[in-house]
């Protein structure tokens, strides 16, 4: 069996799993998140290249490239040198 992996970075991951659920449950074989700084790492296994082709096409800009995943760290270290530097004592 020949499996194709998904990987994701979501804010939330419940619409990949109705996603999936929807259109692929016949063949997953697997799908796991885990909560994370940058969002949800979110992966999906299935035995079936079409279907993993089609996640992909459906979640196109939040695959877990290396440029979605180098901006999500950017935002969450402006974000928090933003929180940090906070008023300078007189």
């Amino acid at each position: 069996m020949t499996v194709s992996r998904v990987d994701l970075v979501v804010p939330d991951p419940q619409p990949v799993f109705d996603w999936v659920e929807a259109h692929a449950r016949a063949v997953l074989v697997r799908q796991v998140a885990r909560e994370t700084v940058l969002g949800w790492a979110v992966a999906v296994v299935f035995d079936d290249d079409a279907a993993a082709e089609s996640l992909r096409a459906a979640w196109k800009d939040s695959v877990a490239s290396p440029e979605l995943v180098r901006r999500l760290a950017h935002a969450v270290i402006e974000e928090r040198r933003a929180a940090s530097t906070g008023p300078t004592p007189a």
